[in-house]
């Protein structure tokens, strides 16, 4: 699964905007849909319809404005396509999946409900609202669920009833699933699709079962569930995890966390039985080894700065909060901004890691720094032995060279968007720690960052330039950030 190409496919054709209009048109309907779960939540707690009500309106009629004039026509979505259709997809659902927000009253401009759904889409966590326990219920619903359908993709979902809609979707995957790779479990990519979310809509609802148990309302359960398996971490709480005070709902959500950082793939195999192939498998078994470890590290960090404390509740903040960044998650269970500066540059670490491939969370992914980590001891190998041929393998296979200097080179775009962004922020007048860890946490996903950022802190006093900034650097990571790149390449729209 490991030895192909990410994402760079050779394309002598033009753009074919007629299937990308159709498609886009299509996707707003579906989503147009979608918006009617939080209507009936609405309608449940007796809140204002009108926020709903106005945009599935809008977003319905903006969606057969799109597809009407090209509901005959029949293109097939070809690289150039998927990557075209996968980025204003999500664009397009952050611009619409914005407007409950400014209709409920919720934010006064649009910088800051861009921001919030943008965040909720791609995973990320980082909020600007300041009250989150006075924003109607309704409205928090649609928030975490915007994490729930990023998580696995949104874009994954609508693929699972192309069969449908007479249109092939597997460049669509293929561009969204992150990763260097997707791994088809199905011969049909439809079918590859469902099954994904099949997985995590299982995932969800063992845990909603699990944190009812922790005596959480089905409401919260199902909100913190949404951003447990989307590795999102948006809360109905102001103070997060932390104001459940609970020892087993942290152990629980540490554990989904966990899960939700894993390669989805992985669990289809454990189900048709195929044990070796997942215990072979080397991104997990890195994944499960950097957790531990920086779990233990952690612990003793703790134990030695504060004696008092018992070694129970190092270890579960250790472990939660490692699951947490590790993973990108970003729900706190305490203020880790407070622990030594040790632990915080740990903690960055791990946020630049993020989860495993064809996992929900984000980050570079576990693969990729196995991939530059060998790749650095075959360079240091071949110095010593400069007559030595040596073969970078991963899980027993051999990786084409294209992948390596495809990794190579996500890498170094990565590092100049972020040092951009960095040098973008610290420009407005923002220090240089939250300058720094803002840019990292958003462009990895995570949400929470240090500083002005950290775990009891938000994004809400980022100056709106800052905000637009940042909301495109989450779509940047989300989308692994050569899909979101191609499109500015003049060649990438004519032949």
């Amino acid at each position: 699964m490991y030895p192909q190409s990410e994402i760079y496919f050779r394309c002598e054709h033009k753009v074919n905007l007629r299937v990308v209009l159709k498609v886009c048109g299509i996707y707003l309907l579906f989503l147009a849909g979608i918006l009617l779960l939080p209507l009936l939540w609405a309608i449940y707690f007796k809140e204002p319809l009108r926020p709903f009500v106005l945009t599935i309106c809008i977003t319905a009629a903006v969606g057969a404005a799109l597809s009407g004039p090209f509901r005959h026509y029949r293109g097939h979505v070809f690289t150039r396509e998927g990557f075209a259709i996968v980025t204003f997809g999500w664009i397009m659902s952050s611009v619409f999946g914005a407007l409950p927000y400014l209709f409920a009253g919720t934010f006064d401009s649009m910088a800051d409900a861009y921001f919030e759904t943008m965040s909720g889409f791609t995973t990320t966590g980082a909020s600007v609202i300041t009250n989150i326990e006075g924003v109607a219920k309704s409205i928090l619903f649609w928030r975490s669920l915007t994490h729930w359908l990023g998580g696995m993709g949104i874009i994954v979902l609508f693929v699972a009833v192309f069969p449908f809609l007479g249109i092939r979707g597997r460049n669509l995957l293929q561009s969204e699933v992150p990763g260097p790779s997707s791994d088809a479990l199905k011969p049909k990519i439809a079918e590859t699709a469902r099954t994904l979310w099949l997985l995590y809509v299982g995932f969800t609802v063992v845990e909603t079962v699990m944190l009812m148990l922790g005596d959480m309302s089905f409401f919260e359960s199902l909100c913190h569930t949404f951003g447990t398996m989307a590795t999102g971490g948006f809360s109905t709480r102001n103070a997060s995890i932390a104001a459940y005070d609970s020892a087993y709902i942290e152990w629980v959500i540490t554990f989904f966390m966990l899960c939700a950082g894993l390669n989805f793939s992985l669990y289809y195999h454990l189900i048709k039985g195929r044990w070796r192939r997942v215990l072979a498998d080397t991104e997990m078994r890195t994944y499960f080894v950097i957790f531990a470890v920086a779990a233990l590290v952690i612990t003793f960090s703790l134990q030695r700065g504060a004696a008092t404390s018992e070694s129970g509740e190092s270890l579960r903040a250790a472990a939660f909060q490692t699951a947490s960044v590790l993973t990108t998650t970003g729900y706190a269970s305490v203020d880790f901004d407070q622990w030594s500066p040790m632990i915080k540059i740990m903690l960055i670490v791990l946020m630049f890691v993020g989860g495993c491939a064809g996992s929900t969370g984000g980050g570079m992914k576990v693969i990729r720094v196995i991939v530059i980590f060998k790749l650095m001891i075959n360079e240091i190998m071949k110095k010593v032995h400069p007559g030595s041929v040596r073969t970078l393998k991963i899980s027993g296979n051999k990786v084409d060279e294209s992948v390596v200097s495809s990794i190579v080179g996500f890498f170094v775009l990565a590092l100049c968007v972020f040092v951009g962004a960095s040098l973008f922020v610290a420009a407005h007048g923002v220090d240089i720690v939250t300058s720094v860890s803002s840019s990292a946490a958003t462009l990895w996903n995570i949400g929470p960052g240090l500083a002005r950022v950290g775990a009891t802190e938000n994004y809400a006093f980022m100056p709106p330039a800052c905000k637009w900034v940042l909301a495109h650097c989450m779509l940047l990571g989300r989308l692994e950030l050569f899909t979101v790149a191609v499109l500015f390449a003049p060649s990438f729209w004519r032949k």
